[in-house]
């Protein structure tokens, strides 16, 4: 079972702790804002989510929450496009974040 950490103990954490605990809460709340998968249609579970961001220069920002599944079969192609457009690509694995 995934191992949560509670607010107090992000407070009183390191460094380590405290960024831990934000990458869960993004996840979570990119789940609970979603439920579903955009990509494939399946529930969305915070410990399988992958949250993405992707920026530019330009001001540009899109956010969303796809399942792992997804993110291993299409991220590498979306990482490579989004470069030759000069965007940004920032992830938060909830495989990681929420283990």
């Amino acid at each position: 079972m995934a191992r949560r950490i509670s607010v107090a103990q992000a407070l009183m954490g390191d460094e380590a702790t405290r960024k831990k605990f934000e990458d869960q809460q993004t996840v979570l709340a990119a789940v609970q804002r979603v439920i579903t998968c955009p990509v494939s249609g399946v529930i969305l579970d915070v410990r399988k989510a992958v949250y993405i961001l992707v920026t530019g220069e330009d001001g540009y920002r899109k956010a969303m929450v796809v399942d792992g599944a997804v993110w291993d079969a299409n991220g590498q192609n979306l990482m490579t496009g989004m470069a030759k457009l000069g965007r940004t690509v920032e992830i938060t694995d909830g495989r990681v974040a929420c283990a």
